[in-house]
């Protein structure tokens, strides 16, 4: 054999060795961006979608900025540019405090993956000197792409977090409130294209029936069916979220906070009226505002459009407000302490792209003027408006009272299991100290008959009602002017306490975007 041949030979075997070795090598992990300070500041973000003008060019942060309408402080954290309005960028972190010195002192804590509404971030800002602040210009790798952000995919396999899917066929469900000819299945569908419906054992032709979004079918073709006998064979997508709490002893900055009808702050940390050694939530409205027409204060969790959550709270009703109320001289129909955040619809008085919602809340009541005890109640309500004039109208699909009182001058728990639906589900489960109760309930939540829009609206329907999801008012009070001002001539303010808030299960089945 030549030389030559040996020696080329000799460089194949090397160059497919080097090869090799560099192929089972580990992967080097791509760096965010290239800007290697902001590269030790944040290591990884994936996002569930980005905004129509984004642009991968810019990442804004600001920790302890002043907010003008509210007067609590921000921390941020966006990705995209910001100075071109709110379709440009992504806020991968979004919290309020009540002070400058809560706002600051939370940056320490913002190390390893941080959930939001927008997807999450891994970071580390825990060194960072006070009051740091600052815009990269620079360029990153796409945030959409879950691959491109291993740790994070990590976290979310752990989690539950990653989309789950499943193909299955379930039955029509009997009590659903529906228009002629129309069915509902106990999901909303993802894509249409991934629904099959049966009737009377055989596949129907799309051809024959029309589907919405919210899990209904209408029927086009006028077919009698046999009881119980139509079916949905569809894709079950569950997305899952991680366990939440916050005690409620010093901020509120998870929850969105909503409040009218009361002069000055109606919230504040406070001791426990038990006696234990510890800050608790008071929500009270002092003095009302002279053009009051109500007085709420109210906090959602809504960083997360949810289909099914079950959650927990204690509250405490105080002696004094309790019997303020029982001596008030009317029936009380209307005091929230709970309730969820649901498609509400078309804003009241307007008279295009009109859709109908729903309202849902969970309150304490007096049936009647004389009577000698408060009870809890349930109250779903569809929601449409009128098309001549714009204004509310309700139809009341729930209207339920416990069969045991509200009890007063102790800590009481409220587990709720609350699931969007047609009916979904509404079961309280309250701890006091008679025992465990159970106030359980078919609840009509966020139901909007999206089948008879055409019907109500005419060429108003701004053709397509959202999906149903919900966002859980975690505690509130939200009451009649009349009833706030009795309380506070009575005893001097209208009041509850609230702590130990928990988020024990949350999903969203086929109502996100993917």
């Amino acid at each position: 054999m030549k030389p030559q041949c040996h020696f080329l030979i000799i460089l194949c075997i090397l160059v497919i060795g080097i090869h090799f070795c560099y192929a089972h090598q580990p992967c080097t992990k791509s760096l965010f961006s290239n800007d290697k300070e902001l590269n030790s500041l944040i290591q990884e973000v994936y996002v569930y979608e980005v905004p129509q003008r984004y642009e991968a060019t810019k990442v804004s942060i600001c920790f302890g900025l002043k907010s003008k309408s509210t007067g609590r402080y921000y921390n941020y954290i966006r990705i995209g540019d910001e100075n071109k309005g709110a379709s440009a960028f992504v806020e991968v972190l979004s919290e309020l405090y009540e002070s400058y010195e809560d706002a600051i002192e939370a940056v320490s804590t913002y190390k390893g993956i941080i959930e939001s509404p927008e997807g999450m971030i891994k970071c580390d800002f825990s060194q960072v000197p006070k009051g740091f602040g600052k815009s990269f210009v620079c360029n990153f790798y796409d945030i959409t792409d879950l691959d491109n952000s291993p740790d994070i995919k990590q976290y979310m396999k752990r989690n539950k977090m990653l989309v789950e899917t499943s193909k299955i066929k379930t039955k029509a469900v009997e009590t659903a409130i529906n228009g002629k000819d129309t069915y509902q299945c106990i999901d909303q569908f993802a894509e249409f294209s991934d629904v099959v419906i049966y009737r009377n054992g055989k596949k129907v032709d799309p051809v024959n029936y029309t589907l919405f979004k919210q899990g209904k079918v209408k029927f086009k073709d006028g077919k009698k069916i046999k009881k119980g006998r139509v079916y949905f064979e569809y894709k079950r997508n569950v997305k899952h979220y991680k366990p939440f709490s916050n005690d409620l002893s010093k901020n509120v900055a998870d929850f969105q906070d909503v409040h009218s009808g009361c002069d000055g702050k109606m919230y504040k940390f406070v001791s426990d009226p038990s006696g234990e050694d510890r800050k608790v939530l008071m929500i009270s409205c002092d003095k009302l505002l002279k053009d009051a027409q109500n007085a709420r204060e109210q906090f959602s969790y809504s960083k997360h459009p949810l289909t099914y959550f079950r959650d927990r709270i204690k509250l405490y009703v105080p002696i004094d407000m309790k019997e303020a109320m029982l001596t008030f001289p009317k029936a009380i129909t209307w005091f929230s302490i709970q309730g969820s955040w649901c498609q509400f619809g078309s804003a009241t008085g307007k008279k295009e792209d009109m859709y109908s919602g729903s309202a849902n809340s969970f309150g304490i009541i007096k049936p009647q003027a004389n009577s000698k005890e408060l009870y809890f109640h349930l109250l779903c309500r569809r929601r449409h408006c009128d098309v001549k004039t714009g204004l509310e109208v309700y139809d009341n699909l729930n209207d339920e009272i416990s069969s045991f009182p509200v009890k007063a001058g102790e800590w009481i728990t409220i587990e709720r299991e609350w699931r969007v639906g047609n009916p979904g589900i509404c079961k309280h489960t309250i701890v006091d100290s008679d025992g465990k109760h159970e106030f359980y309930v078919d609840a009509y939540n966020s139901v909007c008959d999206p089948e008879n829009e055409s019907e109500r609206y005419d060429g108003k329907y701004v053709g397509e009602n959202p999906y149903n999801f919900c966002h859980p008012f975690i505690c509130k009070i939200y009451t009649s002017k009349e009833l706030a001002q009795y309380c506070i001539d009575k005893i001097g303010k209208c009041y509850l306490y609230y702590k130990d808030y928990e988020l024990l299960e949350a999903e969203n089945v086929n109502a996100f975007n993917k």
